[in-house]
C-alpha cells in the first residue's frame, strides 16, 4: 500500500473501539500472495448521522512486512452491527466492511 503499484490485497481482523475515538487491534492481511501479521492503531471521529473517518496505522506486521497506514470514510448502519469503509487515500483504492460481534450478551 502507500505509493506501490496496485497488488491483490485482503485482510481479516479484529478492531477495537473505545467510544472515545481511538482504535485498536490486529489484521492479518495479504498482500499478493505475501500474508502479514499487524497490530493497529488508530483515532476515529462519527458524527450522530453514523458517518464518520479514521486514520488507522498498522506495524510489525513480521518478516518483509511493511509497516504503514491509510484513512478511510465510513458509514455505521444495522443499529452498529455493520459499518461500511472507503479508502481516502489517494491513489490506493479500496472499501470495507466491518460487523460488530458480540461475545453472548445484547
Amino acid at each position: 500500500m502507500g505509493g506501490d503499484p496496485l497488488q491483490p490485497f485482503a485482510g481479516t481482523g479484529v478492531f477495537i473501539s473505545d467510544g472515545k475515538g481511538n482504535l485498536r487491534g490486529h489484521e492479518t492481511a495479504n498482500f499478493d500472495g505475501h500474508a502479514c501479521d499487524y497490530k493497529i492503531k488508530g483515532t476515529y471521529t462519527i458524527e450522530a448521522d453514523g458517518s464518520g473517518s479514521n486514520a488507522i496505522n498498522f506495524f510489525d506486521g513480521g518478516p518483509g512486512c511493511q509497516d504503514g497506514s491509510y484513512t478511510q470514510s465510513f458509514q455505521v448502519v444495522d443499529d452498529g452491527d455493520l459499518v461500511l469503509l472507503s479508502n481516502t487515500n489517494s491513489p490506493d483504492v479500496g472499501t470495507e466492511h466491518w460487523y460488530r460481534t458480540h461475545s453472548g450478551r445484547r
